[in-house]
């Protein structure tokens, strides 16, 4: 922009430069700030006159002698970059900033820096929930990577030798006197029941129903498998319920319907279950006249709506 010389002209400047968002310090060769609009001091403290602090980054870089420790005024091909200024009062704010410098007329040694400073403590902040909830999901991959891992080494490992040790004991029988008979049929008892644990086991870890048959089919059949004597847990299936993959989402449901369902049963008191579905699909489970989220947390009656 244009401007032409006078008074006017550096009072309109001045207005300008005071009504910015972005920080502008501008500071001679010792540091002392000869101009600071109000958003510096405001993100800083620091004031007209003050003798500003070097960054965090200078504070600490290693320079040789006769080295600028400044960064941004030693580099000639670097203007901006963040690090953390001290603020006046004490402690640092993250900022990024951009560099300048005015010459003296005629004088080509003699010149203040001119910095731009904008506060990134959002922006800092953003990048690390971003980071923290990438790093939750990778964990969350990982952990399902190795449950299916285990839960195949559980399908194709303990189940299979179970199996032999099963059809071992059968043809033991065969040829076993008949008053070892009935300690055998005990023995096939026990490791058909191990097998069935085994399984079931395996089956939690990875449920491969769900992605086979999609999310319905393996919540009613977690809900058959999770069903006792003692509690019965019903499924009702709204019509616009997905029935196939949910791409990634669909382990992260099953798993929230999964830890409802077994809170219920182990520690909650309920005798009778439901599981709805829907564009909120709540999961109540019903004990006389309690909740499942009664079940799990007593004195509470809330209900608790999963989003599917």
């Amino acid at each position: 922009m244009a401007v032409s010389p006078g008074r006017d002209s550096a009072e309109r400047l001045r207005r300008l430069f005071n009504a910015l968002n972005d920080g502008i310090i501008v500071m001679d060769s010792d540091r002392i700030i000869v101009f600071i609009n109000p958003s510096a001091t405001r993100i800083t403290g620091w004031e007209l006159g003050d003798w500003i602090p070097y960054c965090r980054f200078c504070q600490e870089r290693q320079v040789g002698d006769g080295e600028e420790r400044c960064f941004l005024a030693s580099q000639t091909d670097v203007s901006y970059f963040e690090s953390e200024l001290p603020m006046k009062c004490g402690g640092f704010v993250p900022v990024g900033m951009s560099r300048t410098f005015l010459h003296a007329d005629g004088v080509e040694s003699s010149r203040d820096m001119v910095i731009v400073i904008r506060d990134v403590t959002r922006e800092r902040q953003a990048k690390e929930l971003e980071l923290r909830a990438t790093l939750n999901r990778m964990t969350l991959e990982v952990q399902e990577q190795e449950r299916r891992r285990i839960s195949q080494e559980l399908h194709d490992g303990v189940s299979q030798s179970l199996y032999a040790v099963d059809l071992g004991i059968e043809h033991l029988k065969r040829q076993a006197p008949r008053r070892l008979h009935r300690a055998l049929d005990d023995l096939r008892a026990q490791v058909k029941r191990c097998s069935q644990e085994v399984r079931a086991l395996s089956h939690s870890l990875y449920p491969a129903l769900l992605f086979d048959l999609g999310l319905s089919a393996a919540i009613r059949l977690l809900a058959e498998e999770m069903s006792t004597s003692g509690c019965r847990i019903e499924v009702s299936m709204n019509k616009d319920f997905p029935a196939g993959d949910l791409g990634g989402a669909a382990i992260h449901v099953y798993r929230i319907v999964q830890e409802a369902v077994h809170n219920a049963v182990s520690h909650g008191t309920a005798r009778r279950g439901k599981f709805r579905s829907g564009s909120t699909a709540p999961i109540g489970a019903r004990s006389r006249s309690a909740t499942m989220e009664r079940a799990l947390t007593p004195g509470t009656c809330a209900r608790c709506p999963v989003t599917a």
